[in-house]
């Protein structure tokens, strides 16, 4: 672009010239003489070496624009070609970061030949002379969140060998407490489609549901959440951090934003008896975990009495109901570390467990972590369960307790105490037990 500046100068120059030419001829009113004429010929011929030369700089231009054209169109026009596939996923972001810039920079170049009076160039060359101007090792650096510096991250190695195998899962017949079955979870709601349930650990207890929402359900979610999609968070202390161990994006839905998550609702409840209406469980957060994204160890319950959810009284999470809407071609499994086994993605199906002991406290076993995608496009949804009514009296129940009480505190809601809850809960308990027992909830 050297060679159209100095052409844009010499016009101007030319310009001023003939100027002064066509005035001195006003008061002479005639030319006499051609010598100053012939004079014009060194400039022309000056202006047209220089014009040569920009016209061949301008053809290379747009020969380099035409295949980056020609190539990036073959790309779109090829409806084969899977984004997915992280070698051309990678090469999309380097065209929008870097070649798609280069082609804005040669537009605003070509832009530029209109002489010195261009004030855009004017400004744009006292920019780039700022900017060379700067050190960049003087800039301050920005601030990068750090992973937390707590012991079970330690165990990174056992990560990433989850992430690569499914560890040391046991197989079916190998353990006779795993086992497949139909689950109603004695619901009438499931009588007539029971859901094909997957035992697939025991401590912690990890279950797996196949096939428990359908395509255009899981469809129907990935396009409400889609548009309200930011990057995902972690808590620490009163704020939501942005961090480098938890690459996703995240949204969270209302069931009064569609019909759908009303029947989904229903059917978690169903399968688990628990209550998954809100304050009794958190809205339903949907996650989209892209090439290289991931979420690692960490555990879903508080394990600090500064956490939100000890603030809320809303008490800490019982359970974690995630749903795997999408396949993945590789990567993306959920690990289990210090249970060291791993559970890949199996669209349409839900993976279920228990966060806390029947004490109330925290399932050190849940540890877990979200491995990377490597190939495809991860979406899954999250409801966590929360009851903070069962926090002192967990080692005394078991499902069909918590079940049978759920339930008639649903169907009772309107018209129940706080203290009928506490007797109907103690009478459920004591009918478990075969004998009277006090508890103080």
């Amino acid at each position: 672009m050297l060679c159209a500046a100095r052409l844009g100068a010499l016009l101007a120059v030319l310009a001023l010239w003939v100027g002064d030419q066509a005035r001195a001829a006003a008061r002479e009113d005639k030319f006499s003489a051609l010598t100053s004429v012939a004079r014009a010929l060194a400039p022309e011929r000056r202006l047209l070496a220089l014009l040569r030369s920009y016209l061949l700089g301008e053809e290379a231009r747009l020969r380099d624009l035409t295949r980056f054209y020609d190539k990036v169109l073959s790309l779109h026009e090829d409806s084969a070609t899977p984004v997915a596939n992280p070698l051309l996923a990678f090469t999309l972001i380097k065209r929008l970061q870097s070649d798609w810039r280069n082609v804005v920079h040669s537009l605003e170049a070509s832009e530029n030949i209109q002489g010195p009076e261009n004030k855009r160039m004017v400004r744009n060359v006292l920019k780039y002379e700022r900017l060379l101007a700067e050190n960049p090792h003087q800039a301050v650096a920005e601030t990068v969140i750090q992973r937390p510096n707590v012991p079970h991250l330690q165990t990174r190695d056992t990560y990433e060998g989850l992430c690569q195998t499914l560890g040391s899962q046991p197989i079916h017949y190998q353990i006779p407490g795993l086992y497949c079955s139909y689950e109603t979870n004695s619901s009438p709601y499931l009588l007539l489609q029971p859901v094909r349930k997957e035992v697939i650990h025991l401590e912690p207890y990890v279950a797996l549901y196949h096939d428990f929402v359908s395509d255009p359900e899981a469809q129907k979610i990935r396009k409400l959440a889609e548009p309200w999609l930011q990057r995902s968070v972690v808590a620490s202390g009163e704020k939501q951090l942005q961090v480098e161990y938890r690459i996703s994006k995240s949204a969270w839905l209302k069931d009064t934003a569609d019909p759908v998550l009303v029947t989904l609702d229903h059917r978690i409840a169903a399968l688990t008896g628990l209550d998954v209406q809100h304050p009794y469980a958190e809205y339903l957060q949907v996650v989209n975990y892209g090439i290289g994204g991931h979420y690692e160890p960490h555990f879903d319950h508080a394990t600090s009495p500064s956490s939100p959810l000890y603030r809320m009284k809303s008490g800490n999470r019982v359970a974690t109901f995630m749903i795997y809407l999408s396949s993945v071609e590789a990567g993306g499994a959920t690990a289990f570390i210090y249970a060291n086994f791993s559970v890949p993605v199996v669209k349409n199906a839900a993976l279920f467990w228990w966060n806390l002991h029947r004490s109330g406290e925290g399932d050190g076993d849940t540890l877990h972590a979200g491995c990377p995608v490597l190939v495809g496009d991860k979406w899954g949804m999250l409801l966590h369960l929360l009851h903070a009514f069962i926090q002192g009296c967990w080692s005394l129940l078991d499902s069909r307790v918590l079940s049978s009480f759920v339930l008639i505190c649903r169907l009772c809601k309107d018209t129940m105490t706080a203290s009928a809850e506490q007797v109907l809960f103690k009478d459920l308990v004591s009918e478990y037990m075969n004998g009277p027992f006090s508890v103080g909830v």
